[in-house]
């Protein structure tokens, strides 16, 4: 009886030894499976449980502090990267990771000693080089750290929280900022989703009340919604959108939600160059309005997240996707990018040297050589620092985690009072020409007029008059005149004294990002000129064509506001600023659907469209309207949605001149 009661125990035990087993290892592997799914928060629970049961620390240790990382969260990964090593870890990352660690808490020496032995033993190259470049990089950092500076930094108290706050944005008298504030919880690092929120501004620095969110019609509550940037006329907002892998989006992407007539946003959509197999986000429009920057590591890049930049017109469409090239862009990431108005690109990087984690950076072009800047001390720290924007020349806000926040990201405000010793005085020359078809060259168009109004071609109302009237003299040029920084232009120019008749052209000359740069060494005098020129170039009336831009919902004819716009700020203007012209407002389709479906609905956009223009005081006898269906597609074989937009055009040609 008292073996039989030995055995049973014996047993007892070694079922109860395998079930510990089997716990250790279950939630290994289950965090290992939350941990590949990028949800870190909940991979760290499994790895804890793991560890808990007897796991080995060696390996719940190290992925405890990858989750950390992962999930941005370097002071929390440092001690599990140095428990990790000390229990021997086979992990030979962990080493250069803790190396970062320290770096990120402000501990160079101790970083740069673990660089150094990563940089002679380390197995992955990349990282080896990286150590390498990391040595190098600290060496500088003493001597950066005790430079001077007129810098005032602020902590914007009444808008951060122990929740993170990034990516301030000015707009119409409101701080515009991501915060993590939505009720859900993200599960990859545990805080709640991000959202778009606004504070209205009473003061510089102490924001008094509370935050409100944003706007209603683009909160979604199982989603994160950040980095809003606004067209100049407050018609369109980008933003980046990620989050609900339910419903099918796996990636971050670029959204554009629209002003309606009302005063509140439209329902986001998803801007056509936004990349369905990369991560895009961070966009920044330029201050002209002109270009969309933005971060993605798509394809094509120097690796990692890279800085690309698009067109942007007027009614919000993106196209003609590159990127700013390797002197911007390192093989790790480069996010946050921001122009201002003396033609500086601002961004944060982990790959070019800096004092740990993101620095920001400033581009400047000179002599047509791109030179980038750490920032320095005060604006980088050892910890995160990102989002930078002006609303002055001397005044402005900027993200960062540093030591003695709110927790989190938190929203700082700067004032720079380095002494201004130049002054700058603009002047703007303007040439009148027409291109050659066959050599590009530009051949100069005598006696056009030339007027120049002050605003957008948007803004300028109906009976303007110009601040400045010119006749072009023999060489088609327009002696330089003064101009005002952060103004808005609109020259017009047409010619009527040749024997070729010539379309009277519009565009926008904008001041915006053409300031001088003070610390310029071209510029050594107190006081200096600066002289610009432009080229205004008209078309013969013979053959003339031009696309516009107009939006439709899916299957419909009506005219949507986006088109609207683009109607009036384009067709509208051209058909008033060349009165006698008759045209045809041909519309295109893509080709999905069927043929004759297609050309139904394209003669129904036609004419939707040329009534609107009937509806502003157009002649009807003066524009007609033609639907093309699929019949004549710029790109054959279109296949991404880009392209099967690029076919969704509508083409305004001149069919002749009305008799006198």
């Amino acid at each position: 009886m008292n073996k039989i009661k030995h055995k049973i125990l014996v047993m007892g035990c070694l079922l109860a030894s395998l079930g510990f087993v089997t716990s250790c290892s279950s939630n290994f592997k289950l965090g290992k499976k939350k941990y590949d799914l990028h949800e870190y928060h909940e991979a760290i629970k499994y790895f804890e449980k793991a560890e808990a049961s007897g796991h080995p620390k060696k390996e719940t240790h190290f992925y405890i502090a990858e989750s950390y990382r992962m999930s941005n969260q370097m002071r929390k990964a440092l001690p599990f990267y140095q428990k990790a090593i000390e229990a021997r870890s086979r992990e030979d990352e962990a080493r250069f990771h803790y190396a970062e660690c320290l770096k990120f808490m402000g501990k160079y020496k101790e970083a740069h000693v673990l660089y150094e032995k990563y940089a002679k033993t380390g197995k992955n190259y990349k990282l080896r080089k990286k150590a390498r470049t990391e040595i190098k990089n600290l060496e500088k950092l003493e001597s950066m750290v005790k430079e001077e500076h007129h810098y005032t930094i602020t902590n914007c108290e009444g808008l951060n929280t122990k929740s993170a706050e990034f990516s301030p944005m000015i707009h119409k008298g409101k701080m515009v900022f991501t915060s993590a504030r939505k009720e859900t919880v993200f599960k990859g690092n545990g805080a709640a989703y991000l959202g778009i929120y606004a504070h209205e501004f009473d003061h510089p620095t102490k924001f008094t009340g509370e935050a409100k969110l944003y706007e209603d019609d683009i909160h979604h509550e199982t989603e994160h919604d950040a980095s809003p940037t606004f067209a100049r006329n407050g018609s369109f907002m980008i933003f980046a959108r990620s989050g609900n892998k339910k419903k099918g989006r796996r990636t971050t992407d670029l959204f554009i939600s629209r002003r309606q007539a009302d005063g509140t946003w439209g329902e986001a959509e998803l801007l056509e160059i936004s990349s369905d197999k990369a991560w895009d986000a961070c966009p920044s429009i330029s201050p002209d309005g002109k270009r969309l920057y933005f971060s993605s590591d798509r394809k094509g890049g120097a690796g990692g997240n890279d800085i690309w930049v698009a067109n942007l017109t007027s009614s919000g469409r993106a196209y003609g996707v590159r990127n700013v090239g390797r002197q911007i862009n390192t093989n790790h990431s480069e996010k946050f990018p921001y122009v201002d108005n003396k033609g500086k690109l601002y961004f944060s990087s982990t790959g070019h040297w800096g004092l740990g984690g993101l620095d920001l950076f400033v581009a400047t072009r000179r002599n047509g050589k791109v030179e980038v800047t750490n920032m320095g001390v005060p604006f980088n720290s050892p910890a995160d620092d990102f989002g930078i924007i002006y609303n002055t020349d001397s005044t402005g806000y900027f993200s960062s985690d540093r030591e003695g926040g709110k927790g989190g990201d938190d929203i700082y405000h700067f004032l720079d009072q380095t002494p201004k010793t130049k002054t700058f005085n603009y002047f703007l020359a303007i040439d009148v020409a027409v291109e050659d078809t066959v050599t590009q060259e530009d051949i100069p168009l005598p006696g056009s007029k030339v007027e120049v109004y002050e605003g957008t071609i948007a803004s300028i109302k109906k009976g303007s008059k110009p601040i400045h009237t010119f006749t072009a003299d023999a060489k088609g040029h327009v002696k330089e005149f003064p101009v005002k920084v952060k103004t808005d232009y609109v020259i017009k120019a047409g010619n009527n004294v040749s024997k070729v008749q010539y379309i009277t052209n519009e565009e926008e000359y904008s001041m915006l990002g053409r300031e001088a740069d003070q610390d310029d060494p071209k510029y050594k005098k107190a006081v200096n000129d600066i002289h610009l020129q432009t080229t205004v170039y008209l078309k013969p009336v013979l053959g003339y064509e031009f696309e516009a831009i107009i939006f439709y919902d899916f299957a419909r004819w009506e005219i949507r506001p986006d088109a609207a716009k683009e109607l009036d700020e384009r067709v509208l203007t051209f058909l008033k600023n060349n009165p006698k012209l008759i045209v045809e407002l041909g519309s295109h389709t893509d080709a999905r659907g069927t043929d004759q479906n297609n050309l139904i609905l394209s003669q129904k956009r036609a004419k939707s469209a040329v009534d609107y223009l009937i509806s502003k005081g157009i002649d009807p006898d003066r524009i007609k309207a033609k639907g093309y269906g699929e019949t004549d597609l710029k790109i054959k074989e279109a296949k991404t949605e880009e392209e099967h937009q690029a076919n969704r055009r509508t083409t305004v040609k001149v069919l002749g001149i009305m008799s006198e």
